[in-house]
This record gives structure tokens, C-alpha cells and sequence, in this order.
């Protein structure tokens, strides 16, 4: 029963190679029915290529594996030791077709890629304190139940790729595949072979099996366009006509692929202003934007700030095996006032540079200012003194925008004089401070 529960041909042979028993698989395979008295032969008469441990004309060891041609088929044979408690008693021979192995292999593949196209963040991920965000989330929650395509617009590094995958994560598509792909990190020749697959030999180093494309793997599933305002316009008629029949067709295909596919798509571009340039095609973005929605930059809701850091400090110092540092209150208070230009992307780094940097003592403001961490103030804009020689003082306002780099070059000035004449001229006020009754 076990033998014949095998799916594979088994062939059990003794020391001197003869045929002990043989699993239906085997009978059939090997066509034991025309042999006479097929129990007791050598196992050569059944194959001539196949041989047994201890042969000594076509010897093998225990372990070893080749390939049989049996019938215009490859075949791949195994021979494993059957071994007792003081010798050996023979060899079991186990016969696969290839192309069943090869199948295994791609199941196995597949299985392994399903695996990693899923959803990694789901909403319980965004920490939303502040109202607008709080807003945004019950609004997402609310797209992930409808069936349309969703434009997520926001500045770089606001988190439009968590919002994508909670979305998917909260549908009914969640257990299906969620495929993310960055749309300007590839290059036009690329992007469309790999959105769409090729068949083999479609272009010079094509693969020779061909490729299957991101919108066939996401089938059932999500696929999140990032960066889809970086599309090229030739492309854009292609997505538009997937969007619109719901089927693709492989580069160097003539057949159509029917496609089951939520879109997810995210850009920190102004669309509007693409199409006006003639960059992105307007009936496009109709079929993108069915639902849409804007993720605020972290400057707007600076309630989120705060927890933000906080949560992302006490995350990467349990993965460097460290204690969260502490900030005092002023060194939250200049975190909360910080513009953050580069979002919640911008704030994890600062925060990785904490856990790495900091001492086991409390983080205070001077402290993350030696960080080189340049934190400019939100509030009314500074007035220094910048003297050049041989003229009278100058006196600039300084935009709490600009940056000490763009100040120098327009004043024509290395940044490191410009530090010198604001201490000193700070240093002068000081003294007429003092001077002052």
C-alpha cells in the first residue's frame, strides 16, 4: 500500500541487483506485464541503463541520481541504499518524469513569489493622532471596501505606500497577491515588458521561456503603481486600455490576457499641471482617480510628529538591541517646529541617527544640534549683519526657508565666513545689549 501510494515508479532490488518488488507506477512504467517472471530478474533486463549499489559494471552509490530516456521521455532515477541493521540488503530505485519535477519547481516558485506579494502594513501601522490625519484613515478605510481604482497624491515621504497596502490589506482582496512596483525607478524600455510580460524571444535577451508581467501576477489581487506620474506618454495609452477591457497583451503577443485587477496608483507630482504640459494623459487620470485621496505633509499636522518619533525611536533601537533614547522637552519642542520637508522618510532617519549617535544620557536640543541636524526656526524671520570688506554692514533678512548654503552662494561667500560674520555680529549685539541701561 505504500509503495503503490507513491506517485512515483519504485523499483526495490537486492544486493546481487535483483528485482524484489515494484509499485504499480513501476509495473506500468516499465512495462513489467510483457516480462516474464519479473520478480527475481536482474534489473538490467528491465533497463539496460538502470543499475543498482554494489554493481560493479555500472557501479553507484547510495544517494546518486541520472537521467533515463525511457519512451522519447527523460526521466530522472534515484537510487537510494536499503540498509539493515548489520549490511546492506539492496537499493531502492525511484524513477520521476522530468518535466513532473520541473512543474514541482515552478509550483514551488510560484508559491515562494505568492508569498512575498502580499500587504506588509495594514491601518493599525499609521499612527494618525492629529484630526486631518485621523480623517484620511477613516476615508481609506472606506475606499478599501469599494471595488474602484484609488489615486493617492501627497508629498515624497508622507506614506502613500502604507496607505496602499492597508487599503488592500482591509479589502476583499486580501488574501490575493499585492504587487508594488515603482514606476521611475525603471526605465521606458523595461517598464512595459515588465508590467505586461513578453513572450520568449520577443526582443534581443528576452528569456527564452518569456516572462509573465506584474499585472498578471497581481490577478485576483492589487497592483500599486508608485510614481505614476513618471510614465511615459506612449505607455500611458497601453495602461489606459487595460484599465478600460480589463485584459493585457504580452510584448510580442498577439493573444489577450484577461486580468482581474484593483489599481492602486501614487504620485507626489502635480497631475493637473502634467497634463497641461502634454506629460499624462487626462482620460487617464479619470480612470485612476475614482477614488481619490491626499495625505497631508507632516508641517500640516504636526500632532502626528511626536508619536511619529517616538515610535520609530523605540523600533530601531529594539532592532539594534539598544535602549530608546529620551528627549527632553526641549529638544521635542524643536522636533515638533521643525518643518520636516522630507516627511515621515526624513524623520526616520533623524531618528536612526538618535539610536545610532545618542548616549544613554537624555537627547536635549544642543545635543541634536552636534548631530548636525540643522533644524531651522518656523517663527518670524532672523535679521543678521553680514559685513564685506571695505563696506558698511548689510543687513539681510534671512527667510526661515533658506538654507545657509543658498545664503552664501547668493551673497558670493563661502558658508564658512558666513558662519564667522553671524557669530560675530551676534557677538556685537550681545555687547550692545549690555551697554544698553
Amino acid at each position: 500500500m505504500i509503495l503503490d501510494g507513491n506517485e512515483d515508479a519504485v523499483l526495490a532490488v537486492d544486493e546481487s541487483g535483483r528485482i524484489l518488488e515494484a509499485n504499480d507506477q513501476a509495473y506500468q512504467l516499465y512495462h513489467l506485464a510483457f516480462v516474464a517472471d519479473w520478480k527475481g530478474r536482474r534489473v538490467s533486463d528491465i533497463h539496460p541503463d538502470l543499475t543498482f549499489i554494489g554493481n560493479r559494471e555500472n557501479p553507484c552509490r547510495d544517494g546518486d541520481e541520472n537521467f533515463l530516456n525511457l519512451y522519447g521521455q527523460r526521466f530522472l532515477v534515484k537510487y537510494k541504499l536499503i540498509s539493515g541493521e548489520t549490511s546492506g540488503l539492496g537499493t531502492l530505485i525511484t524513477t520521476q518524469a522530468a518535466d513532473k519535477i520541473l512543474q514541482e519547481e515552478r509550483k514551488i516558485r510560484r508559491g515562494l513569489l505568492q508569498k512575498g506579494l502580499s500587504a506588509k502594513y495594514s491601518f493599525r501601522d499609521i499612527i494618525a493622532v492629529s484630526p486631518a490625519m485621523q480623517h484620511k484613515v477613516e476615508m481609506a478605510k472606506k475606499f478599501s471596501q469599494a471595488p474602484s481604482n484609488v489615486l493617492i497624491t501627497g508629498e515624497t515621504g508622507t506614506g502613500k505606500e502604507l496607505f496602499a497596502h492597508s487599503i488592500h490589506a482591509a479589502s476583499s482582496r486580501a488574501g490575493q497577491p499585492f504587487v508594488a512596483v515603482n514606476c521611475a525607478t525603471l526605465p521606458e524600455t523595461l517598464l512595459e515588458s515588465e508590467l505586461f510580460g513578453y513572450e520568449p524571444g520577443a526582443f534581443s535577451g528576452a528569456s527564452r521561456e518569456g516572462k509573465t508581467g506584474l499585472f498578471e501576477l497581481a490577478h485576483h489581487g492589487t497592483i500599486f503603481l508608485d510614481e505614476i506620474g513618471e510614465i511615459p506618454v506612449t505607455l500611458q495609452a497601453k495602461l489606459l486600455r487595460v484599465l478600460q477591457e480589463r485584459e493585457i497583451r504580452r510584448v510580442g503577443s498577439t493573444a489577450v490576457i484577461p486580468v482581474d485587477v484593483r489599481v492602486i496608483a501614487a504620485t507626489n507630482v502635480n497631475i493637473q499641471s502634467q497634463i497641461a504640459q502634454g506629460k499624462f494623459r487626462s482620460d487617464l487620470l479619470h480612470r485612476l482617480n475614482t477614488l481619490e485621496i491626499y495625505i497631508p505633509p507632516l508641517r500640516e499636522r504636526p500632532d502626528d510628529i511626536l508619536p511619529l518619533v517616538e515610535s520609530q525611536i523605540r523600533v530601531l533601537a529594539a532592532e539594534q538591541g539598544k535602549s530608546p533614547p529620551l528627549l527632553t522637552p526641549q529638544a521635542r519642542d524643536l522636533l515638533r517646529r521643525y518643518a520636516w520637508p522630507g516627511n515621515v522618510r526624513e524623520l526616520r532617519n533623524v531618528c536612526e541617527r538618535l539610536v545610532v549617535l545618542s548616549s544613554a544620557q537624555a537627547v536635549d536640543e544642543e545635543a541634536l544640534r552636534d548631530l548636525h541636524l540643522f533644524f531651522p526656526e518656523r517663527e518670524s524671520p532672523r535679521t543678521v549683519e553680514v559685513e564685506r570688506p571695505m563696506q558698511e554692514p548689510i543687513t539681510f533678512q534671512i527667510p526661515v526657508t533658506m538654507k545657509k548654503k543658498d545664503l552664501a552662494k547668493e551673497l558670493g561667500i563661502s558658508r564658512t565666513t558666513l558662519w564667522r560674520m553671524t557669530k560675530r555680529q551676534e557677538a556685537l549685539r550681545k555687547q550692545q545689549e549690555e551697554k544698553t541701561p
